[in-house]
């Protein structure tokens, strides 16, 4: 009876566990919310949140694209929506699978690409190693010979134009880092940037590679220390009292240990720095 009864509680409670998690998932994906705005924003359009405000979304910029939020959508592409009261208000979809507006400013785009912001506010594009965040993964793929919706014309730094096609694609939505991108170490030397990523197996950020390098510098100041310090004590108390010896070594030898510690300790700070 007892075993019967472990049974189907745990049969019980992994249902309840995946039960949980599948429907999360389904919630994550299928309800928006609805925001203020000043402006007519077309479907697919990322935007982001506007400046000192929770309920008011503008076109994503590529200037703040760290800022964007996610992608405008219809009311008919979700199950769930929740709704405020604002006159003027669109739905916003920050996680799951949703139409989005693109660019040719970079390229074609393939699926599994990642997508950011382009140059035109709103509009998405394929993501280089240069940008620092994505607004998600291509679904689809976009060709600009035949699949274009319209154009836009685009200036440059230098004042040349140029002419990019707009289409559409589905995405998965999610604002993240973009796992592309490649940090730029000027003020770092080579060595130190070639050791910190093979250790990483990946590129790794100025700030992790300075921080590691500052560990790295005190364990071994610290654990310097320590076996000056120890030596020197030793040599200074067998001077003294000869006969003590043993007991000196023992200490000396502790000392020694302890040092060892310090600096493993400090090599591990930095591999998980480095690696996590």
């Amino acid at each position: 009876m007892f075993k019967k009864t472990t049974l189907y509680s745990t049969l019980l409670l992994a249902i309840v566990i995946l039960s949980s998690t599948f429907f999360g998932k389904v919630y994550a994906q299928l309800v928006v919310q609805s925001y203020e705005t000043a402006q007519t924003l077309q479907n697919g359009l990322i935007v982001s949140l506007k400046v000192a405000s929770s309920s008011e979304v503008v076109p994503a910029t590529k200037s703040a694209e760290k800022e964007m939020f996610g992608v405008v959508t219809t009311l008919s592409s979700s199950s769930i929506a929740l709704s405020g009261g604002a006159s003027q208000q669109v739905f916003v979809a920050n996680s799951g699978d949703y139409q989005v507006l693109v660019s040719s400013e970079n390229g074609s785009i393939n699926t599994g690409d990642y997508i950011t912001v382009s140059s035109v506010d709103g509009i998405g594009m394929k993501a280089s190693n240069t940008d620092g965040y994505i607004i998600g993964k291509a679904l689809s793929s976009f060709n600009p010979s035949t699949n274009s919706i319209g154009s836009t014309s685009l200036v440059n730094s230098s004042g040349s134009k140029s002419t990019v096609q707009i289409g559409r694609i589905l995405l998965a939505v999610g604002v993240s880092h973009n796992p592309l991108q490649v940090p730029t170490h000027s003020d770092l030397p080579a060595f130190l940037v070639n050791a910190g990523n093979s250790v990483a197996s990946r590129p790794v950020s100025t700030s992790r590679l300075t921080l590691a390098f500052v560990i790295l510098l005190i364990s071994c100041a610290i654990t310097a220390t320590l076996l000056y310090s120890g030596v020197r004590t030793a040599f200074v108390a067998i001077g003294r009292n000869p006969l003590s010896r043993p007991s000196i070594y023992h200490g000396l030898l502790q000392v020694i240990l302890t040092s060892i510690m310090v600096f493993i300790i400090g090599l591990f700070g930095v591999y998980l720095l480095l690696r996590f």
